[in-house]
């Protein structure tokens, strides 16, 4: 009985120590080789950058936005063979979908985005007059003012 106890811990360490250990591609597989590097950069119609535009992988989670130059990076889990779609998303611009195909570690893309006009008369006002409506820099805000 002791015996068969032993045998059956030792074979049980040996296939625990088995799935611990990596395997031998993952191995040989170089740090970072499991996520795909997407930078870009997101450009207005007439060469200026886009900051504060919405970088979205369709389909995941993955998200980011564009710095003050109108770039971007982004990681993704990646397959050996890859094909996504990005999808750009910022106010005052019509939204761009760009296909992105890679069989390496890193993609660089390019989106330009048309300017469009955005029509605010669907909003309603429920809290009373506005007072004041600016825009400051990429953020739209509007201030209400109520009486004493």
């Amino acid at each position: 009985m002791t015996k068969l106890f032993v045998t059956s811990l030792a074979a049980l360490l040996v296939v625990a120590l088995a799935l611990a250990s990596p395997t031998r591609a993952a191995a040989q597989r170089p740090p970072g080789a499991d996520t795909l590097q997407i930078h870009g950069t997101v450009r207005a119609a007439d060469g200026s950058p886009v900051r504060g535009a919405e970088i979205v992988v369709e389909g995941t989670r993955r998200t980011t936005a564009t710095d003050s130059s109108g770039r971007f990076a982004l990681g993704v889990p990646h397959r050996r063979e890859r094909r996504l779609r990005l999808r750009v998303i910022r106010l005052g611009y019509a939204p761009r979908t760009i296909s992105v195909r890679t069989t390496g570690s890193e993609a660089r893309v390019a989106a330009v985005l048309q300017p469009r006009e955005v029509d605010l008369s669907a909003l309603e006002n429920r809290d009373g007059p506005v007072a004041s409506t600016r825009s400051l820099g990429f953020t739209i805000s509007v201030i209400h003012v109520s009486s004493p």
